[in-house]
């Protein structure tokens, strides 16, 4: 890790605390958790929300009521100074609101897909790739728990053969009609950006991991922090991607998590050191 120490790009307030947590890690024990948007995918891209506004597939309408209701929750998504509850009441309606559009405008499995299959909305870091295998070549198991959409996120995962066996995705999922018709959600428990500490991993998935106690967690958002209970592992290593719209909040991030990388592909071979270490 020692030439990543003087790189502008990385942050850590300590990296001999930092080794010490990677020199603890097992692969037996590991467990990867990931946010998807703007962490797995490039910052740059469009989330699995907004590609569908972007792909000019919706209608006009569409997007002018997405934009107007972006314009109005998005400042209250940045805003650290609200509450949590605050918080969660703005976000739990924004991302209701939004699927309450994806039924009025009849999206459709058909637009889905072909959102999904257009490879200029949406692209992995070019370091997950190989995150990704290596979790697979050894049994890790890799956990994407995302506020995006599910439906989206898993057809990325799948057309792009990144959707292995040891991948979990836990999101919200749109369910269709019988005429392939968006109609709502799965689940009235929406994941949305504020409340993935309170979304339940499937008790197939809490089973597998249940007993690996050492966790990568891998996110771009402050919010993200609550995504694993710090009470129930072993070794916690906290890394943040830091977008552009989160700059201003650099020291706030510096002081929660282990390491802070800036969204500059020559940074984030910082991946590729820990998971040599790990072998």
């Amino acid at each position: 890790m020692n030439k990543y120490i003087n790189n502008p790009n990385i942050h850590c307030k300590s990296w001999e605390i930092v080794s010490e947590k990677i020199d603890r890690m097992r692969l037996e024990k590991l467990h990867i958790v990931a946010d998807f948007d703007n962490t797995m995918t490039q910052d740059n891209d469009f989330t699995s929300w907004g590609l569908f506004k972007e792909s000019g597939l919706m209608p006009a309408e569409y997007v002018v009521e997405r934009d107007k209701h972006y314009s109005f929750y998005h400042p209250k998504e940045l805003d650290n100074t609200l509450s949590n509850d605050e918080k969660n009441k703005w976000m739990k309606e924004w991302w209701s609101t939004h699927l309450w559009l994806f039924s009025k405008y009849k999206l459709s499995k058909a637009t889905l897909k072909a959102v999904v299959s257009n490879n200029k909305f949406m692209s992995l870091r070019w370091w997950f790739e190989n995150l990704l295998n290596f979790s697979h070549q050894n049994n890790i198991p890799f956990v994407i728990l995302s506020a995006g959409v599910g439906n989206t996120i898993s057809l990325f995962m799948k057309y792009n053969n990144y959707l292995t066996d040891n991948v979990h995705i836990v999101s919200t999922n749109l369910i269709f009609d019988e005429n392939e018709i968006c109609i709502w959600t799965e689940s009235e428990n929406i994941v949305h950006i504020n409340n993935k500490d309170e979304w339940h991993i499937p008790e197939h998935v809490e089973e597998i991991i249940k007993d690996k106690k050492d966790v990568i967690l891998l996110w771009d958002s402050m919010s993200d922090l609550k995504m694993v209970n710090k009470d129930n592992v072993d070794n916690l290593l906290k890394i943040a991607y830091l977008i552009p719209k989160h700059k201003h909040d650099r020291q706030l991030y510096i002081d929660n998590f282990d390491i802070v990388i800036e969204s500059r592909d020559d940074s984030l071979g910082v991946l590729d050191s820990i998971c040599k270490n790990l072998i």
